[in-house]
């Protein structure tokens, strides 16, 4: 099993679309085999950080799912580093 954790900081106008963004990738996510478990939170402290976990059956399951398509969906939105 992989465990990947991607940390998003999204300001708040920004915020709703990145949300509806997430909602489309949970559909590729329960639809492709390799995805285990996924999971969006955000930050209590400060509603701008969110950390997107996601469960993959393997590394092999990782670089060929629908992973390609998922990040798509979030490539508009900066990592927090970037």
């Amino acid at each position: 099993m992989v465990v990947e954790y991607t940390r998003y900081k999204i300001d708040e106008p920004r915020r709703a679309a990145f949300l509806d963004a997430y909602r489309k990738a949970a559909e590729s996510l329960r639809a492709t085999k390799n995805c285990l478990a996924y999971e969006l939170t955000q930050c209590t402290e400060d509603e701008a950080y969110f950390i997107l976990r996601l469960e993959w059956d393997s590394e092999e399951g990782q670089r060929v799912s629908e992973r390609r398509r998922i990040q798509i969906l979030f490539c508009s939105y900066p990592t927090v580093g970037e």
